[in-house]
């Protein structure tokens, strides 16, 4: 008699290829819930994250430019930053924003919200207006007297009151609705990805009722030899049911028969294992801890590995956001210790080095800075002002020239060097740490502008990584251009004191002038006196001043050498003149020619007119002198520009 229907064997086979299929819809649909994600994270890290950071790039810059044009605007014309502050305007304008504006254009092609990208469109168009009055600002005060023109500082009151500041607030406003809006889409990825996961989670629950299901329509079809084994399995397929994961071990005896029901048996513990494992390590992910443990259940298991991978992913994001926190942490600190001690550069290297030292978790550190002669006499070298070693400050004394060693090397070619694997011996010969043998060694040039102001060196028993290398740079780049503001303050007070002696050492020359004329004037009858005069008029003549004499028609007698340098007439041209002829005020020549006819000395700062049409400003002392029974006056002229352009400064 045959049998009608389907067997038990039938239909268990049945109820396996049915399970084969579940599970394989469940994997296509893991599948492609795990790359949704991971195509949805991409995505973040490809286009949001950086759309985010240029976005806060864009707002810095527009806050740089208004605090720049600013500062150029309402700056006194003698700031000595006023030339940097316009340098700095033009770099932003011809560079750091065509820049910023080409990269943001790219990422917006990524962008899926049209009204976004039309409204960052908006932005730049506004930012280029801004930016045109902006060039208008720099073009009305291209000089000191554009300054003090009260037309054009109404004007440019009026600029910022009704342009520059109602278009910078409305350019922040309208970045600031772009940015939020990016991360609200940021928010909404991420809300994604969670659910996604969460949806992983229930379509598991809904696999295993599906497969306690099938466990017990086949417990009623086996013979009774196998039903208290099935009902045991049906004991801890029924906890899955209620969405727990039962202990492996309760299904230990089942699953070592070796017969259908013990391969039964295996395939649930295993697939308890998994699951507990799958679930274990899906509800870690979502709570951002990476570091737990998970072993695919083979090579080949997809759902295993891409779980993985996602974690993977998300270890190298958030590790790259700790590192760019703890840099931006760091550059901000240093910032504050270089605003805090920039008035004292040892006292800012030994804080710098330090912390530096700390902060990096090295283990030696030096602070050289380059020492130059200002004469030129000697050879310029590095000195070290600053060590930390071991934790414990040490001060020596060491001077390195360009070229010597591994700290002179990077400072004649400006370049960042690093080693590793430094032998014993090798630091002692070529560095400048002393005689600490660490195994990596990092030298940072102090360079601003081309210029190398000093070196860093630091020495670990560790390996300075990528990053930390990259932030040392940055530090650097901070300490030399606080080097290079301390430099050129002292080379100002060092030309202050210059103008100082040099106005001192001409009036001094004044006085010993004025000297030689009232002795001139008190010996004029005697012939003793007479000769005395002889000797007085030649020194004078060959001293640094100008001398001319004139007839009581004040037309130019005689002149010594440098007039005519000065001048550029030549002797013989002079005599051809009167002296109103070089004088550029009329009123000054008056008074002195009035002094001068009653008898009188006169002294004054005039300017007088070259042959080439130029106008020097000149000290005049100017006298009577006898001549033998003629009268003449004698004038000597004192060349002030240099003085003048040094007091203008």
């Amino acid at each position: 008699m045959k049998r009608k229907g389907l067997t038990i064997r039938g239909k268990i086979l049945l109820g396996f290829i049915l399970e084969v299929f579940i599970f394989a819809v469940y994997g296509v649909y893991g599948i492609v819930t795990v790359q949704n994600s991971a195509t949805k994270i991409g995505e973040w890290n490809r286009v949001i994250d950086p759309s985010l950071d240029a976005i806060k790039d864009l707002k810095l810059l527009v806050v740089n430019s208004q605090r720049l044009t600013f500062s150029f605007i309402y700056s006194p014309p003698q700031a000595p930053t006023l030339e940097d502050d316009k340098q700095a305007l033009q770099n932003l304008h011809e560079q750091e924003y065509p820049s910023l504006k080409e990269r943001i254009t790219t990422l917006t092609g990524f962008w899926k919200d049209s009204s976004q990208v039309e409204q960052m469109e908006e932005a730049f168009q506004k930012i280029e207006v801004l930016i045109a009055d902006q060039k208008v600002a720099l073009s009305t005060f291209r000089t000191v007297d554009d300054r003090n023109d009260f037309l054009k500082i109404s004007n440019m009151n009026q600029l910022v009151e009704d342009k520059l500041l109602p278009a910078t607030s409305l350019i922040l406003n309208d970045l600031d609705r772009i940015e939020q809006a990016k991360k609200q889409e940021k928010d909404v990825y991420h809300d994604d990805v969670v659910d996604s996961f969460q949806n992983l989670k229930l379509q598991t629950i809904l696999l295993v009722l599906f497969i306690t299901f099938t466990g017990l329509v086949l417990a009623w079809l086996v013979t009774n030899d196998i039903v208290l084994p099935i009902e045991k399995i049906n004991t801890v397929i029924a906890r899955l049911s209620r969405g727990e994961l039962p202990e492996e071990n309760e299904i230990d005896t089942i699953r070592n028969r070796n017969d259908e029901v013990g391969e039964i048996a295996r395939s649930v513990y295993g697939l308890v294992s998994g699951l507990r494992s799958v679930a274990a390590f899906a509800e870690s992910i979502g709570r951002k801890e990476y570091n737990v443990p998970f072993k695919p259940l083979s090579e080949n298991d997809v759902l295993g590995n891409a779980l993985i991978n996602m974690r993977d992913n998300l270890v190298k994001m958030t590790a790259l956001e700790t590192r760019q926190n703890w840099a931006n942490r760091g550059l901000a600190e240093f910032s504050r210790i270089l605003r805090e001690s920039s008035d004292d550069v040892e006292r800012m290297a030994d804080v710098v080095i330090s912390e530096l030292v700390t902060y990096l978790k090295a283990n030696q550190g030096g602070f050289f800075i380059v020492r130059e002669d200002e004469e030129g006499e000697q050879e310029p070298y590095l000195e070290l002002v600053a060590c930390y070693a071991w934790d414990k400050k040490r001060f020596l004394e060491k001077k390195i020239y360009k070229g010597e060693g591994l700290t002179g090397q990077v400072w004649q070619e400006g370049e960042m060097l690093y080693l590793e694997n430094v032998p014993d011996d090798y630091v002692m010969i070529t560095s400048g740490l002393g005689k600490a043998n660490p195994n990596s060694i990092l030298i940072v040039p102090l360079k601003a502008a081309d210029v190398v102001y000093g070196v860093i060196e630091l020495a670990s028993f560790d390996r300075f990584e990528d990053y930390q290398r990259e932030f040392v740079e940055k530090v650097a780049e901070s300490i030399a251009a606080t080097l290079a503001m301390l430099k050129n303050n002292e080379k100002t007070q060092r030309l202050l004191e210059e103008s100082k002696m040099l106005a001192e050492r001409m009036a001094a020359q004044e006085e010993q002038t004025r000297q030689y004329i009232e002795e001139m004037q008190a010996t004029q009858e005697e012939l003793a006196q007479r000769q005395l005069l002889a000797e007085s008029k030649e020194l004078v003549i060959y001293s640094n001043a100008v001398v001319l004499h004139v007839n009581k028609r004040f037309q130019i007698t005689q002149s010594n050498n440098l007039a005519s340098q000065v001048l550029y007439y030549t002797p013989e041209e002079l005599k051809k003149m009167t002296l109103s002829e070089l004088f550029a005020s009329e009123a000054k020549y008056e008074e002195m020619r009035m002094q001068l006819s009653r008898g009188q000395s006169w002294r004054g700062i005039v300017t007088i007119r070259t042959k080439s049409g130029d106008e020097l400003w000149v000290k005049i002392l100017a006298g009577t002198i006898q001549n033998g029974e003629s009268t003449e006056y004698m004038l000597v002229l004192d060349d002030i520009n240099e003085v003048r352009m040094l007091h203008v400064n």
